[in-house]
């Protein structure tokens, strides 16, 4: 019977290509997506960065745009710009970066592992994985590949090095780590892996790796210095460091000195170190002095105080040794240093950026919950990954229990953790232990910035795309312990076959499960609904879905969702501006006008709501009102077009009626006078003539409540209940107690098949009506 040999280099190189056949079938159900209203229509779609010509500047102007995605979004940019706006060609490219990452882990595995088999199902786990769909369909989560892909060439970079100690391998480790970090924040946890897996490999952490992850931590946060502090500050003498041995040589002058007059034993023995390490200081005062004079010690001069110590600190701790070995006490004193590093980094970016997010207003001991929380759902849908949902958005209530899980979240974690810390204390199998520490510690590493612990923008409490790195770890701790069970078991000719059979229908779950969780992302009807399904209270995927219709012109299915949307959460400005700007299409122009009212209550700001509101006014002929909300809506955005215009023609048209008043001599009694022949061409049925003269009577004096209260009359006769409706409330606004307008509001609502009619007409009746008791006898009881 033929076998494969999975050591032999042809066989594996078939294995690896079925693996990469299969991969690309999984995912060949997303080609067919489009753009999703969730991130991919606002940064691809309406980037206005991409209306640029494709050259150096424009590129500049995206990496200072959006610093952390900016080499996602030069992919897009470049795609777009030399092969068109398609997102089949975009999914193409994600499922080919996806597969990319799978040979990577494969190649990372196999180098950690030394083991082709175990190597190859990490590498089919990572591909199938049901968590993974995200990920890989929708467009726009391209940053997770671009950053894993880049994240695992940098490792890989890495462990070239710990054995070549080729300083190109090493620029290699920062260039990818760079370009990791320029895809997606998260990237930030590289020198941390580094470091674990220069510890995993060697059992020890040198001064080269401690070092190169310092580097690149600080070229990762590039945002918080420039690139000339960084070479000045950090790169110069980091390198100095690394090579210190080398450099050495060149200050045996200085050593010999040092020997001959200090005879301590200590002093002597790490003579040229201490030289090297003077010349850190040296360089520091150097750069000190160039700051000085270029900036003349500005606001940011204490910050780079700060980062100058970080490094010095951690240098003086470790440079006086080559290798540093996990005795109890070498332990404790990198822990200490970690920890003041961490510290005061995080203490930096918190003061450099005060508002770091909408979600830092939660307190640090929810923050902690939900942090718990996060874990616990990325541990159950890695072995569980069903039901799964693509928002799981923050409690509006932080009162609120999201869920069961959410509960009972600390006491499962702190389970977990025992339990897992207690297999691995009473485990014998040293290999075994390590690859399961490892593989955790990954995992955790990994996981740990979107734990929302350290607050992150978005709306979302958990992600599946937040574990497509991260997962890896895990693969990695349980796929050697899961071989290490069946060869124990492998001579039981029932428990192998169990073992088996149980590991190709997991397989297969998975992925069918992924096949089919590829549909959702086919476009915004299907992508919503899906949450919606998952979450009947979640009022964003209401709003998005309503949103989705509105495009499609469906204007009342829209406002049925933004009906849901507001029911659920009704604070939330964009959802009454959006509903607002249906209630145009339709032309119910009252509900729109409350509308967009309700929307400038919650956001002063909202330019949208001021313009869209003053243009139904101007449709009504209440000119003054119409023309305050364009005055406003361009003092609040002066480059607003559509703002500034309908400023300019309404100004204009209060010229022209403040010019034929100073002609006519308008006044109150002409106003008056207009209002009575409007009755009189209304009693002899000319309603449609009598409204120009209703009209002006309100713009010769807008205090006149009959001529408010008869054109409205006049409307409802010609059933533009809307515009009735303007006019009435502007009555109750000078008569909150007119009880023939509540009635008159009652019988428009009835014919609208509105049950608030009754409501009404029992105000009218309150105010002595006694025609009122008729209607809600009739239609009310």
């Amino acid at each position: 019977m033929y076998s494969f040999n999975f050591n032999n280099k042809k066989h594996l190189l078939v294995s690896l290509i079925l693996l990469i056949i299969g991969t690309f079938f999984l995912y060949f159900n997303t080609f067919s997506g489009h753009l999703l209203n969730w991130d991919d229509t606002t940064y691809l779609l309406n980037n206005r960065l991409f209306s640029q010509n494709f050259n150096l500047k424009s590129l500049q102007n995206i990496y200072q745009s959006d610093h952390h995605i900016s080499l996602v979004l030069m992919s897009f940019f470049a795609q777009i710009k030399w092969l068109g706006f398609n997102p089949y060609e975009f999914h193409l490219v994600n499922i080919f970066i996806h597969i990319l990452n799978v040979l990577l882990v494969f190649f990372l595995s196999k180098t950690l592992l030394k083991n082709n088999v175990w190597a190859l199902i990490i590498a089919l786990l990572f591909a199938i994985h049901p968590m993974r769909s995200e990920t890989v369909g929708w467009i726009f989560q391209r940053k997770d590949l671009f950053f894993t892909f880049f994240f695992l060439l940098s490792s890989l970079s890495f462990i070239s090095f710990l054995k070549t100690k080729n300083i190109l391998l090493l620029a290699l480790v920062f260039i990818f780590g760079y370009l990791s970090s320029l895809s997606k924040i998260q990237a930030i946890t590289l020198p941390l892996i580094i470091i674990a897996l220069e510890f995993y490999i060697r059992k020890t952490v040198s001064v080269k790796s401690l070092t190169t992850a310092m580097i690149l931590f600080v070229f990762q946060i590039d945002v918080l210095m420039s690139f000339n502090q960084i070479v000045l500050l950090l790169l110069i003498p980091s390198l100095i460091s690394i090579y210190y041995k080398q450099l050495s040589h060149q200050f045996i002058l200085t050593s010999e000195i040092l020997k001959r007059k200090f005879k301590n034993k200590i002093i002597q023995k790490h003579a040229s170190q201490i030289n090297i390490a003077n010349l850190i200081i040296l360089s520091y005062i150097v750069f000190f002095v160039f700051f000085k004079l270029i900036n003349n010690l500005d606001s940011d001069y204490l910050k780079n105080v700060i980062f100058s110590i970080i490094p010095l600190v951690v240098f003086y701790i470790f440079i006086a040794h080559q290798h540093i070995t996990y005795k109890w006490k070498n332990h404790l004193l990198i822990l200490i240093a970690m920890v003041i590093l961490s510290g005061i980094v995080l203490f930096l970016i918190v003061k450099v950026d005060t508002s770091m997010t909408k979600n830092s207003t939660y307190p640090l001991i929810k923050r902690i919950e939900f942090g718990i929380y996060s874990f616990n759902y990325y541990i159950l849908k890695f072995f569980f990954p069903f039901n799964l949902s693509a928002m799981h958005p923050y409690p509006d209530n932080a009162q609120k229990p999201l869920s069961l899980l959410f509960q009972i979240s600390p006491y499962l974690f702190i389970t977990i953790s025992s339990v897992v810390g207690y297999f691995i204390a009473k485990m014998k199998n040293k290999a075994l232990r390590n690859n399961l520490i490892f593989g955790i510690v990954f995992f955790v590493i990994n996981i740990s910035l979107v734990l929302h612990i350290i607050p992150i923008e978005g709306r979302v409490i958990v992600a599946d795309r937040y574990t497509y790195l991260a997962y890896f770890g895990l693969f990695f701790a349980i796929v050697p312990l899961i071989f290490s069970i069946y060869n124990k078991w492998r001579n039981n000719k029932f428990a192998s076959y169990f073992i088996k059979s149980f590991a190709i229908l997991i397989f297969i779950i998975f992925s069918f499960q992924t096949f089919s969780r590829n549909k959702v992302w086919q476009n915004d009807e299907v992508f919503w609904t899906d949450v919606i399904k998952k979450d009947k209270s979640n009022h964003y995927a209401n709003y998005s879905l309503a949103l989705f219709y509105y495009e499609q012109q469906d204007y009342e299915r829209a406002i049925g969702f933004y009906d849901k949307a507001i029911q659920k959460f009704d604070n939330d400005f964009e959802y009454y501006t959006n509903r607002g700007a249906c209630y145009v299409k339709l032309k119910e122009t009252t509900k729109a006008i409350d509308d967009f009212a309700r929307a400038i209550d919650l956001n002063p700001k909202n330019a949208y709501a001021y313009n869209n509101r003053g243009s139904l006014f101007l449709q009504i002929g209440d000119i003054r009102n119409a023309f305050i909300d364009f005055q406003i809506a361009t003092q609040i955005d002066s480059n607003y077009a559509d703002a500034k215009a309908n400023f300019e023609k309404t100004k204009m048209l209060q010229t022209a009626i403040s010019s034929t008043s100073s002609s006519i001599d308008y006044s109150p009694e002409k106003s008056q006078l207009f209002n009575d022949i409007g009755v009189k061409k209304a009693m002899n049925g000319d309603i449609e003539n009598a409204l120009p003269d209703f009209n002006k009577a309100v713009l010769l004096d807008s205090l006149n409540v009959n001529a408010y209260k008869n054109r409205g009359n006049a409307y409802a006769s010609l059933k533009k209940f809307d515009e009735a409706m303007f006019d009435y409330n502007k009555v109750l606004k000078f008569n909150p107690n007119d009880a023939g307008i509540f009635m008159n509001i009652g019988n428009i609502k009835h014919q609208q098949n509105d049950k608030s009619a009754c409501e009404y007409w029992q105000k009218a009746k309150k105010l002595g009506l006694k025609d009122a008791q008729q209607m809600l006898n009739k239609f009310c009881k």
